[in-house]
């Protein structure tokens, strides 16, 4: 999905199709852009998009299943070359392009993941402290 933006007689691309683009055309990702590209608001790690693929696995949520294994196969962000973990996808990033309703059913799920993980007598546990951390990280790319 690609969403155009007009600007006078032209038709630009959004930001994040153009930050694909960028992605895409550049065989040799220099470290100052791939830094620059990960640091984006709709940019997410391998590691949170594997956890919210498992707990949307969890909750049979076909649809968001489908869309966190798209992001995984299609939008990483290619690393540089002189990247000092370049063959691990622990280290990976991908470009995040789902729809508002999905992330909300992130966010939910995950909200819902952290209070079942607070202790009986309401005080938070590292569990509930790590999915409010996935809270945060999804909630960002509404901002």
């Amino acid at each position: 999905m690609h969403r155009l933006a007009a600007m006078g007689d032209l038709i630009l691309p959004s930001p994040e199709a153009q930050m694909r683009f960028r992605c895409v055309q550049s065989l040799f990702m220099n470290t100052k852009d791939y830094k620059e590209i990960i640091a984006s608001k709709n940019v997410l790690g391998y590691s949170t998009l594997e956890i919210t693929l498992k707990e949307a696995s969890a909750n049979n949520n076909l649809a968001l299943i489908s869309e966190i294994d798209r992001i995984l196969k299609n939008n990483k962000i290619p690393k540089p070359d002189l990247h000092n973990d370049k063959f691990s996808h622990t280290s990976d990033y991908y470009i995040v392009d789902l729809d508002v309703q999905f992330i909300d059913k992130i966010v939910e799920m995950f909200f819902l993941l952290e209070a079942q993980n607070v202790s009986e007598d309401g005080e938070t546990t590292s569990t509930a402290s790590y999915y409010a951390s996935l809270v945060d990280q999804w909630n960002a790319l509404l901002e």
